[in-house]
C-alpha cells in the first residue's frame, strides 16, 4: 500500500466517534455546524447527502492492508488528540470503517475525564496541595 492512500482515506464518523467523548464541545461545534443534533448523525447525513462512499474497502483498500495501515497512521496522530490511540484502538476504528460500519448516536458517547494541560499556574498550585 502507498503512503498517500494511507493518509488520504479518512474515517471520519468512526473517528469523531472515538473522540467525541473526550472532547464533547468540538462534538457539539460539528452537531451545530452540520444542523444535527449529534455530530455523528451530522457526518452520517452529510455523507448521504453527497454520496460519498461509506467503506474505506469503496476506496480500494483491502481488508489484508488494515495492519500495514495502522502502522502507517499511528505516527502521524498528533499528540494534540483528544484521545490517546493505542494500534488496538486504530485497527477497531479502521475494521469498522473499512466494512462500512458507521457509528450512530446511540453509541454512548459519555465525556472521559480530561486532565487539564499542564501549565505553570495549575503545576504551582497542585505541588501546593491546592485543589
Amino acid at each position: 500500500m502507498k503512503k498517500e492512500t494511507a493518509h488520504r482515506i479518512q474515517p471520519i464518523p468512526n473517528v469523531l466517534a472515538f473522540n467525541a467523548p473526550a472532547a464533547p464541545q468540538a462534538a457539539a461545534r460539528i452537531a451545530t455546524a452540520l444542523g444535527q443534533r449529534n455530530a455523528i448523525e451530522g457526518l452520517n447525513q452529510l455523507r448521504k447527502v453527497l454520496g460519498a462512499p461509506t467503506a474505506l474497502r469503496d476506496y480500494g483498500l483491502k481488508q489484508d492492508n488494515l495492519e500495514e495501515a495502522a502502522d502507517m497512521i499511528l505516527p502521524a496522530i498528533p499528540s494534540s488528540n483528544p484521545r490517546a490511540t493505542t494500534r488496538k484502538d486504530l485497527l477497531a476504528i479502521l475494521r469498522a470503517a473499512w466494512s462500512g460500519t458507521a457509528p450512530t448516536s446511540e453509541q454512548p458517547q459519555q465525556p472521559l475525564p480530561v486532565k487539564p494541560p499542564r501549565t505553570p499556574a495549575n503545576h504551582l498550585v497542585s505541588e501546593a496541595g491546592v485543589g
